[in-house]
């Protein structure tokens, strides 16, 4: 062994993350000074031989070896004898030691409700930024970092006298605002518009509580997130964020530059230690090596303890000040992220362009507590739904702009989004409270549909229909607070999401308000509750605004109990405008109208009836296995293209739990086909739709499955109910799939991603999708799968299979005991077809029951805005922020430039082209109420347009 190496057994290895931190940390850790000053200078000198090709190797082994001899000779190292090595060696190293700089940055990384609550986290939050305030009167160079604009909401909320401590040290530049985003959130399952509201609702926050300048703030700080999406690049890029710093992904860089498909660029600097670091002699060993690597003189460093808050402590910071004595290390100085991604972005051009996702970590993530997904997907859903109405109530009513109350609720679907909360891998306080604030996200939206619909409807003139009013009527007002989606049972249980079906009208003539918030026109089956209907329901009639007759089915036998209300559910199909509405009639027939009631396949006992397990309509056939329900065959009839042939089904599978948890999905250990379970099928058939509905037991759960196939549809829809029971262990985590074994695949998947698509080759393991996996058939051609609340998907080279439930035990012991509602689509089309199905899908449309009014100012169905252009997808149709206008948010998934025309009802006063906070960047010529934008390929733009009252 070397004498230098003997040196390096001298000190501790501070090298491991989080090793090296709770080390330096630890109160029973021997140091000798002298002796550690002098071993990692050497060290630090010796990285300094290395990119200087070994040229000092000799004289550092020779001073090893006398300072090893002395050590041997008197038991240790004395003050003055490494004063005199020092001084030795400074002719020779010093400034070589010297010319490297290390920027070192303070922040304390504070989990959002990891594995304690909210009331925890306040307490972190408080408890560390007190710390930070304190020691800054202390020591007047010292700087401090932190990120999350929640965190300065904590504060704003809970401590308002500290904010006012930590404005005025903003105000001298000693406390650094690195906040881009709301939380430091999970980057691959929000979608597009929640990582534009990250930026967005931060730079406002921030301009607005510390007076910050939003052109300012263009770092966006994620050191723990769970893998990066491909479209990251582009989306900070057009938010005026140009730094990004994370710890996780891409092994293989540390500074580079990221670009996006649009071709937008951000710096990116990937910390090649951690991010909970404390300062010791050791944070000098990577500098050399990796300012060489890029050509750099400075090199950025993180430090402070994190996870449960707490920061730097009085031993870094008067480490850094003792260790810039030191003649042999580098300069230490308290800085920043912008000043060095400042001082690095000089130097950019040399290094490297690095395109892509950065994925993937943590992949268990993307499937773990599924009620956590359920809430994200549904309060994007819900918010999105609800500016478009509220955008709709104020340009075509007097519904005020509520974007005040949007924007509260916006905060707590981004908080939620938090990279442990989302992910679910959080603890029973986690998971209570991010459902809490969901529901109060639900709450603000369905009250804003609700107010923003009802003030339109009562504009709508139907002077083809007149009200029949009965003063004995119960009607007005039943339904309260109910929606048919997801009733449980008939004990008034209900898991319902979305805007309640209370009735507002009476007597025989009853109107129902559709609106649509997609760009999509659609020809779709809405279900419309009849509460407290008196007349003949076997002479029931269904119209359309212009009295064109619309078929129906009635659900069921007729009244339905709910609540002290009795209610009769029907199916109605119905056209409905994009970004509009459409007002349909339901009265009586002067005829016995011959309406398809759902009537079970075998339900008269008088005779047998033989069904097939077909469901099969002009573009689709599918075939199940009548003793298992597999799903035997999919066939696409209009191409004779065979998509399914080998049983898709449900699969219970049990994971080996020892390396299994809520962040990674373990070994399969057995896979149960779930063939023998099958009890209750039955069949239904009308002039809407067919069905299937069968009761699969699993081990100690239940499936309730129903798969249905519309008329005119290219999917099969699946609507399970499951009581599930299933409960992890040391030895096995249980699992339930839905697996689809593929016929003549290409082997090549594609997945929506925030703001775009990305192609992925098979892999053996869990990928995050937005919303659907595709997987590519002949041509343009490919069979999809579309969810409404999950995100985890394996694309293998054979089959394509959907993670419903996963109940891992670590570190939430139960996070999916209990009943779940869950859909998914299969269907087949070019890729198009799977963003327009997955946007119907998770947007439905509202069913809204309302007066018939003989006057008004509105017809009784328009389309509020037009687009043109399928290659541009719309992510946001909202009121402007700042004053009245129209702001739609969209994307391109195209390869081109594309032009879009966007047509509006009423005559355009003013367009512009802004930025996310709706800042003007051009001024877009318009044509009475049409107005084109191009968009470059893979970009996202922005269009705000004034309309004429």
């Amino acid at each position: 062994m070397s004498y230098f190496e003997r040196i390096k057994h001298l000190v501790d290895d501070l090298s491991i993350p989080w090793v090296q931190m709770t080390s330096a940390n630890n109160p029973g850790r021997k140091v000798n000074y002298w002796q550690d000053r002098i071993a990692y200078e050497l060290i630090y000198l010796m990285e300094i031989s290395v990119v200087n090709n070994h040229k000092y190797l000799n004289l550092i082994e020779e001073t090893s070896k006398k300072i090893i001899d002395t050590i041997e000779e008197a038991g240790s190292v004395t003050k003055p004898f490494v004063l005199k090595v020092e001084e030795e060696l400074k002719p020779v190293l010093e400034e070589e030691a010297k010319k490297y700089t290390v920027h070192c940055v303070s922040h304390a990384h504070i989990d959002m409700n990891w594995l304690w609550g909210y009331h925890e986290t306040v307490q972190v939050t408080l408890d560390t930024l007190r710390t930070m305030l304190d020691i800054m009167k202390e020591y007047p160079d010292f700087t401090y970092s932190q990120s999350q604009g929640s965190v300065y909401r904590i504060v704003e909320e809970y401590d308002p006298d500290m904010l006012q401590e930590i404005k005025a040290r903003v105000k001298e530049g000693r406390w650094e605002l690195a906040a881009s985003t709301w939380v430091e959130n999970d980057k691959n399952m929000p979608n597009g518009e929640s990582m534009v509201r990250h930026i967005t609702t931060t730079k406002q926050y921030l301009q607005d509580v510390f007076g910050a300048n939003p052109d300012e703030i263009k770092v966006d700080f994620e050191p723990d997130t769970f893998g990066h999406n491909a479209n990251i690049p582009e989306i900070l890029a057009n938010g005026g964020v140009k730094y990004y710093y994370h710890c996780r992904g891409n092994e293989n860089n540390i500074l580079y530059n990221w670009e996006s498909s649009s071709g937008e660029r951000i710096l990116v600097f990937r910390d090649p230690i951690w991010y909970g670091n404390s300062i010791t002699p050791n944070t000098a060993r990577h500098i050399p090596s990796t300012c060489e690597t890029f050509g750099l003189a400075e090199m950025l460093y993180v430090y402070g303890v994190g996870d449960h808050g707490g920061g730097p402590t009085r031993r870094d910071i008067e480490a850094i000040l003792d260790m810039n004595t030191w003649p042999l290390f580098p300069k230490f100085i308290f800085s920043t992220y912008h000043k060095f991604f400042q001082y690095a972005e000089k130097y950019r051009e040399q290094f490297p362009v690095v395109t892509g996702e950065m994925n993937f970590v943590l992949t268990g993530c993307y499937t773990s507590s599924s009620r956590m997904k359920l809430a994200n997907r549904y309060s994007e859903a819900s918010l999105y739904q609800a500016e478009f109405a509220n955008l709709l109530g104020h340009e075509l009513s007097t519904m005020k702009n509520e974007s005040n109350k949007l924007s509260k609720a916006w905060k707590n679907a981004l908080f939620n989004q938090f990279h442990d909360i989302l992910p679910g891998c959080g603890m029973v306080f986690t998971r209570e409270f991010a459902l809490g604030k969901f529901q109060e996200i639900l709450a603000t939206a369905n009250q804003i549909k609700r107010a923003s619909y009802s003030k339109i409807i009562d504009e709508i003139r139907l002077s083809n229909f007149t009200s029949i009013a009965n003063k004995n009527e119960t009607a007005y007002g039943a339904g309260v607070g109910v929606n048919p989606s997801r009733l449980y049972g008939d004990g008034g249980l209900s898991f319902s999401l979305n805007l309640s079906q209370v009735s507002r009208g009476i007597g025989p003539n009853r109107a129902f308000y559709i609106f649509n918030s997609t760009e999509y026109g659609r020809n779709d089956i809405v279900s419309i509750m009849l509460w407290d209907y008196k007349d003949d329901l076997g002479r029931l009639a269904v119209y359309s605004s212009n009295k064109e007759k619309l078929p129906f089915v009635k659900v069921g036998d007729g009244y339905n109990q709910y609540w002290g209300h009795w209610y009769t559910e029907i199916l109605v199909q119905v056209t409905v405008p994009s970004f509009g509405y459409e007002t349909v009639v339901v009265t009586q027939e002067n005829e016995d109208y011959p309406e398809s009631s759902y009537i079970p396949s075998k339900h008269d006992p008088r005779v047998n009836h033989y069904v097939d397990d077909i469901l099969e309509n002009d573009y689709i056939y599918a075939e199940f296995d009548p003793i298992t329900m597999d799903l035997i065959k999919l066939t696409d009839k209009q191409n004779g293209l065979v998509l399914i042939e080998n049983r898709a089904n449900f699969r219970y599978i049990q994971e080996n739990a020892k390396n299994s948890s809520a962040w990674v999905v373990g070994d399969y250990v057995t896979i149960d086909n779930c063939r023998k379970q099958i009890v209750k099928k039955q069949f239904t058939s009308n002039n809407l739709l067919k069905k299937i509905r069968y009761t699969l037991e699993i081990a100690d759960s239940k499936l309730d499955v129903e798969v249905i196939l519309k008329n005119d549809s290219k999917s099969l829809e699946y609507k399970v109910v499951a009581l599930w029971n299933q409960i992890g262990d040391p030895m096995y985590t249980p699992q339930l799939k839905f697996h689809i074994p593929l016929k003549n695949h290409q082997k090549k998947y594609i997945y929506d991603i925030p703001m775009g698509l990305i192609e992925r080759d098979p892999v053996n393991d869990e990928v995050p999708g937005n919303t659907f996996a595709y997987a590519k058939f002949k041509d343009d051609l490919g069979l999809y799968v579309i969810t409404e609340s999950k995100y985890g998907y394996r694309g293998l080279e054979d089959s394509l299979s959907l993670t419903l439930l996963r109940s891992t035990s670590n570190p939430d012991t139960h996070p999916e005991t209990g009943v779940h509602y869950f859909g998914f689509r299969i269907g087949y089309g070019n890729i198009k077809d799977a963003l327009r199905e997955s946007k119907q899908f998770n947007n439905p449309m509202d069913v809204v029951s309302g007066p018939i009014n003989q006057t008004g100012r509105l017809d009784a169905t328009q389309s509020f805005i037009n687009k043109d252009n399928p290659n541009i997808m719309v992510s946001a149709v909202k009121n402007s922020e700042k004053e009245d206008g129209v702001v739609i948010r969209m994307y391109s998934i195209s390869d081109k430039n594309e032009e879009v025309n966007f047509t509006f009802t009423t005559n355009i006063e003013s367009a512009y082209k802004t930025d996310y906070l709706e800042r003007v960047l051009q001024k877009l010529e318009y044509n009475r109420n049409a107005v084109s934008l191009s968009v470059s390929p893979y970009k996202v733009a922005t269009l705000k347009v004034s309309l004429k009252k």
